[in-house]
């Protein structure tokens, strides 16, 4: 089974008026607005090497990654 990169609109406007995803001055590692990873979602299961975690903001509008 062939497994294809998610969809991400790069043309999105973000909160701070840059686009959602940007390269960064790390190599080939990118930028992604949270907003957009989180669809409006107060929570999102990321499954890395079989294990799942959950990526969570708080009410204080923060993040917290758990296992």
């Amino acid at each position: 089974m062939m497994q294809t990169e998610p969809h991400i609109d790069r043309h999105l406007p973000s909160e701070a008026g840059h686009s959602p995803l940007s390269m960064s001055a790390y190599g080939s590692a990118f930028t992604l607005d949270s907003q957009v990873l989180l669809n409006g979602q107060r929570e999102l299961l990321i499954r890395h090497r079989g294990q799942l975690y959950r990526l969570k903001v708080t009410r204080q509008g923060k993040l917290i990654l758990t296992k």
